[in-house]
């Protein structure tokens, strides 16, 4: 163990006393994601012999899937600020309601953070476009620190 150096993250380690504040934006990538994955379902309408008219139901169903997904995911931009504080998460709308948000679960990549809260119940995955790179480093670095069992005011070292 003599070459191995340890970093200490003395002054990351108090969660309670940082602050965030996201404010995403719509992502090209996921409204991409979705389109092509669309895409790809209606690759076996080309492969299988399906009778005309299954084939026209198939078609049918997947457009307003794909277009109930993209209302859906633009309805769910309503949500503009998530906010981390001594007071806990926090989620600001569009019509001026600001909720305390308890989260449950996370998961944190370069390119994808997941947050899922119990209380209000959702899930926002914030790519990184959706982000500055500022804001999604310093999310993934307190989501990494932070024990999402406790609460922001009982998160001790």
């Amino acid at each position: 163990m003599d070459g191995l150096k340890i970093r200490s993250l003395r002054g990351l380690s108090n969660v309670s006393s940082t602050h965030l504040q996201l404010k995403p934006r719509p992502s090209r990538c996921l409204t991409i994601a979705l389109w092509l994955l669309h895409l790809l379902a209606l690759l076996p309408v080309f492969l299988l012999s399906l009778p005309v008219w299954a084939t026209l139901v198939w078609c049918l169903a997947l457009l307003l899937h794909g277009l109930s997904q993209i209302r859906r995911y633009k309805r769910q931009l309503a949500l503009t600020t998530v906010s981390y504080g001594a007071g806990g998460w926090r989620l600001a709308y569009t019509d001026g309601t600001h909720v305390p948000a308890q989260l449950a679960s996370w998961f944190a990549h370069p390119r994808l953070c997941i947050l899922r809260f119990v209380h209000p119940r959702c899930s926002l995955a914030l790519p990184y476009d959706a982000l500055t790179a500022e804001e999604h480093r310093r999310l993934r670095v307190l989501l990494r620190l932070q024990d999402p069992r406790q609460p922001a005011a009982e998160a001790e070292p």
